[in-house]
């Protein structure tokens, strides 16, 4: 084998010139480098697993997968099998053919072709007259049992994986040959996928979160000359919507289409426990939290989430003061004529709004959770015969719009057809995939017959640029406690306690000074219970012992490059 590459080269060699000029960006080892690792690159099968929606004919389905693999014969000597799998039996498929790959490789055995008279025991290439008579390429069987890339979904999914042995760690392969992918995919789904700073799986790209939009009364607004201070609106308690909440109870409006809870989660990312399940947080109302200061900065790559007493945090107290100053004077209601309100709703929102009544503006840009990131994935298996190899499927899907659409919509013609405007028209059901599991959502042409609007991926990639990464994607106390790790309860109770207490309180207020009266009792509480649970080292060195939240979340930051711990200085050789 190595004689018959090294006469490959010298034949490549002679025509490097010509390839220079077509890459004159490469440096000549660059190109030499380029052709001798794709000559000696020998044909080989992988397996595509993807779930198909129920219609879906076996005939159907191998006329695309066939087509897929012309595309990777051509382009890497790769023969592409698409095994189809229908959605309620999928999982079930896909785990049986990884644990068989699995116990494969710990038996030392081979699902693959190979020649065990070569050093290196790849399989000698081979060829075969085609039915014209022309030597070609000739590919080995795929295993039955063969899954090298493969559709999944699901955070706790992922982790089984990865802790299987299943996924293979890509963090090298995006650096390098798979590095297009970060100029497709969004960096936060990119950030948010990796456990330990290493990627397992690609997200597929799609549009993430839904803004938080304030509807701004225009009558009210242009009356009183709000309109030129509008961006004074995204801080709910600044002093000009003060101002114009006020005007707005003098037209008759209610002032708040909302309630005071709803106002709140404005002010704070708050760190809640769930009062039915003790491993669940939630971002109702607590005393303990962080201060939003800017809508645009709260992403997990600006530092993680904060612990603080809020009441010790004056710019928070006088926010809350503001709230409550609204809610004495009764601005908090339900009805149609209302001074603002607050809708969720995708990039597109503010331009299918009745212009003649609302102004918009974003008080909390898209967040993406556990949900955007981790719900749908590709993977490629770690026993695949040839993981990077496989990691080219993956970048086709997310970067080759061809190749995505193909998978997608099937035969050009054939199963669909597109518009004069690009847009999607089915001509059967013969092939019907879910366009969220099969690639980058941006490469394929919009199905508007599937509720995709024409424009809805330009507005997807403005939204995408302005997204945050959640301060806890990838955590949950369920993936990230040991078993024989608890949380102290106890203190979970207490704590709820006191948060039920301090909001039924501010709500019992009649005055403002007995509000003020109520904050400074909160203040000089010095309740050690209240101490533990922000303390995010508490029981940190007897992982045996219960711990409160914060020291789980704490780990789980530190375990992922989110913290850096400095490791202690070592002392100077004294002999040396």
């Amino acid at each position: 084998m190595k004689k018959r590459l090294l006469s490959l080269f010298l034949g490549m060699v002679m025509l490097l010139g010509v390839f220079l000029v077509s890459c004159s960006s490469k440096t000549d080892e660059d190109a030499i480098n380029e052709i001798v690792n794709s000559a000696s690159e020998d044909s080989i099968s992988l397996v595509l697993m993807m779930p198909k929606e129920e219609g879906t004919t076996d005939e159907a389905a191998k006329a695309v997968s066939d087509a897929l693999s012309e595309i990777t014969k051509s382009k890497y000597k790769i023969n592409l099998v698409v095994r189809y799998v229908s959605e309620d039996e999928y999982y079930e498929k896909l785990e049986a053919n990884l644990a068989k790959m699995q116990e494969c490789v710990d038996n030392d055995e081979y699902w693959y072709e190979i020649d065990e008279d070569n050093e290196d025991e790849t399989r000698a290439e081979e060829t075969v007259l085609d039915e014209y008579g022309i030597p070609t390429t000739k590919y080995p069987v795929a295993a039955d049992f063969q899954a090298d890339v493969f559709y999944f979904g699901g955070y706790e999914r992922y982790l089984e994986y990865i802790n299987n042995g299943w996924l293979y760690g890509m963090k090298a392969q995006l650096t390098g040959e798979a590095m297009l992918i970060t100029d497709y995919v969004s960096p936060l789904l990119l950030e948010g996928i990796k456990v330990n700073t290493v990627p397992y799986a690609i997200p597929n790209n799609h549009t993430i979160g839904q803004y938080t939009y304030m509807l701004i009364n225009k009558e009210v607004a242009d009356k009183y000359y709000y309109s030129s201070s509008l961006t004074d609106f995204q801080n709910v308690t600044s002093l000009t919507v003060a101002r114009f909440l006020a005007d707005c109870k003098v037209e008759g409006l209610v002032p708040i289409n909302g309630t005071m809870d709803d106002y709140l989660l404005m002010l704070a990312n708050y760190w809640n426990i769930s009062p039915t399940d003790p491993y669940t947080y939630t971002q109702a109302f607590s005393l303990v939290g962080e201060y939003i200061k800017d809508i645009h900065a709260q992403s997990i790559t600006d530092g993680i989430q904060q612990f603080t007493k809020l009441l010790s945090s004056s710019e928070y107290v006088s926010a809350l003061r503001t709230v409550e100053e609204f809610y004495l004077a009764d601005y908090f209601g339900k009805g149609t004529n209302y001074g603002i309100t607050f809708v969720t709703g995708d990039a597109s929102l503010p331009d299918t709004l009745d212009h003649d009544k609302y102004y918009s503006v974003v008080v909390r840009y898209p967040v993406a959770n556990n949900e955007d990131v981790y719900t749908n994935l590709l993977g490629v298996s770690n026993m695949s015969q040839s993981p990077s190899r496989a990691m080219r499927i993956v970048t086709l899907l997310n970067t080759d719009a061809e190749f995505r659409n193909l998978l997608q919509y099937g035969i050009q013609n054939v199963n669909y057809e597109l518009t004069e405007d690009g847009l999607v028209h089915r001509l059967n059901n013969e092939y019907m995939m879910d366009i969220a599991k099969t690639g980058n959502m941006f490469l394929a042409y919009p199905d508007v017959e599937n509720g995709y609007a024409a424009d809805a991926w330009e507005y997807g990639k403005k939204q995408n640029q302005e997204a945050v990464l959640s301060k806890t994607v990838g955590f949950t106390f369920k993936a990230n406690l040991a078993e024989d790790e608890k949380i102290d309860e106890s203190l979970l109770f207490t704590m709820r306690t006191l948060n039920n207490n301090a909001l039924k309180a501010f709500k019992a207020c009649t005055t403002i000074e007995a509000f003020d009266a109520k904050i400074s009792e909160l203040q000089r509480q010095n309740d050690s219970d209240f101490s533990k649970f922000i303390n995010t080292s508490y029981k940190l060195k007897n992982k045996n012992d219960t711990q409160s939240p914060a020291t789980v979340y704490q780990n789980w930051a530190i375990q992922n490059g989110y913290v850096v711990v400095e490791k202690p200085a070592e002392e100077d050789d004294k002999d040396g």
